[in-house]
């Protein structure tokens, strides 16, 4: 499986060892679509990832993912192990069932796009004294718009009054 540099699917995966399901990154393979999944519950990523001979879909431990990129390895053998070119190898679980992102994205038309800076986001939530902020997207008569400020607002936190903007990025068509 060829992977991505900069991904860093184990900020996504669950730390809950209660959990363990949710604890690894999970391959699925359908048809010719292969993706790479995280998930904790709160959070999903999928990555599409190109596939090599003996590519086998099914959990991959997200120690093994970290180990691959630190190591700058552009590819790991994703069968019975997981094995890293010139390094470690590591099992492959058997621990039930991952969830179906695909059943889990929502269906229909997309109704509004906007492109914010996620560290942005992050330091003004820092800011604002709060892990959670509500977004508002407020429009301006009949129509909302992608290019105005985003006013965000904590949830709970330490100055649950506050607010911030936070300015949206231009998205290419």
């Amino acid at each position: 499986m060829r992977l991505p540099m900069r991904v860093k699917l184990e900020k996504v995966a669950s730390r809950d060892a209660t959990r363990p399901v949710l604890t690894h990154a999970f391959l699925r393979v359908d048809g010719e679509r292969a993706t790479l999944e995280a998930c904790d519950s709160y959070k999903l990523a999928r990555i599409p990832v190109e596939l090599e001979a003996g590519d086998e879909e099914g959990f991959v431990p997200v120690e093994a993912l970290t180990t691959a990129r630190k190591a700058r390895a552009e590819s790991v053998s994703v069968n019975g192990s997981v094995d890293i070119p010139g390094g470690p190898s590591f099992p492959r679980p058997e621990l039930g069932q991952f969830p179906n992102a695909v059943q889990l994205f929502p269906d229909g038309e997309v109704a509004f796009a906007v492109g914010v800076n996620a560290k942005f986001l992050h330091e003004l939530a820092q800011g604002l004294g709060s892990e959670t902020v509500r977004l508002e997207f407020v429009k301006v008569g009949d129509e909302p718009s992608a290019l105005r400020p985003i006013v965000v607002r904590p949830i709970g936190g330490d100055a649950p009054e506050a607010d911030g903007l936070l300015m949206p990025v231009r998205l290419a068509s």
